[in-house]
C-alpha cells in the first residue's frame, strides 16, 4: 500500500486521516517557524492494520517528547493527538494523545493523557501556567522534568495540582545549578493516577527565581 506524505502548514489546524489504504506520516514545520501553533490530528478509519505517524521535522533538532522521542503513532487505540509548540519554540512541545469511546471497527480503549507545562520564568507564584483540562479517561503514573535554563544559587520547587489537589506526596524540588538538558523523573501520590474528563491542572512554583527555566509533564 502507498504511504501519504503531509506535511503540515501554517494555517493548518485539525487534520483528519483516513488510513483505510494505507499509512501516513505527517511532518510538522520547524517548531522556529511555528511558535505556539496547536495542531490537533486525528485517525479516522479503524481496523485496517495501518497508522498515521507524526514526527518533528528531521532536518531539525525539534522534538516532541522528554524522553527526546521525534514522533508519535497513532493507531486503533490512541487514535488522536493535540500537539502545541511552545513560545520559544523549544522542544518538547505540549503533547496530550489519546482515544476512546466510538470509531467502530477495533478502535476505542483508554486515553493516554499527557499533561505538560513550558515554564520560562520559575518566579515563585501560584496557577504560573496555563490551566488544563483533561479532554478524556486515561491515567499517568510519573512526571518528567527537563530543565532548560536553573539558577546556580536558588533550588527549583513547584507543585501540580489536579482540581486543586496536588499529584505529589511532596513538591518536587530541582538543585540549583542543574545542568541544561537535565532530566528527572518523579512517582505521583498513586502508581497509576486516574484522570477524568474535565479534571482542571494547574502548576504553583513554590521555590525559584527568573532564571529558571524548564519543561514538566505527567505522562504514563
Amino acid at each position: 500500500m502507498a504511504t501519504l506524505n503531509y506535511t503540515v502548514r501554517i494555517i493548518d489546524r485539525l487534520l483528519r486521516f483516513d488510513t483505510t489504504h494505507g499509512n501516513a506520516v505527517v511532518t510538522l514545520l520547524p517548531f522556529a517557524q511555528t511558535p505556539n501553533a496547536p495542531y490537533e490530528i486525528h485517525r479516522v478509519s479503524f481496523g485496517d492494520g495501518n497508522t498515521v505517524t507524526l514526527q518533528a521535522d528531521p532536518t531539525t533538532s525539534d522534538y516532541l517528547l522528554p524522553d527526546g522521542s521525534t514522533s508519535i503513532t497513532l493507531d486503533d487505540t490512541n487514535y488522536w493527538v493535540i500537539v502545541k509548540i511552545p513560545g520559544d519554540a523549544s522542544s518538547p512541545a505540549f503533547v496530550t494523545m489519546g482515544g476512546g469511546g466510538g470509531g467502530g471497527g477495533t478502535g476505542g480503549g483508554a486515553a493516554k493523557t499527557v499533561v505538560g507545562y513550558d515554564i520560562n520564568d520559575a518566579t515563585t507564584g501560584v496557577n504560573v501556567g496555563p490551566m488544563l483540562v483533561s479532554p478524556g479517561p486515561g491515567s499517568v503514573s510519573q512526571c518528567v522534568t527537563i530543565v532548560k535554563r536553573s539558577d546556580p544559587a536558588i533550588d527549583l520547587t513547584f507543585d501540580i495540582k489536579q482540581n486543586s489537589a496536588s499529584v505529589f506526596t511532596a513538591p518536587l524540588t530541582i538543585s540549583a545549578g542543574a545542568a541544561t538538558g537535565a532530566i528527572t523523573s518523579a512517582g505521583l501520590t498513586s502508581s497509576s493516577l486516574t484522570l477524568a474528563a474535565g479534571d482542571i491542572f494547574t502548576i504553583d512554583v513554590t521555590g525559584g527565581s527568573d532564571q529558571w527555566a524548564f519543561t514538566t509533564q505527567l505522562e504514563e
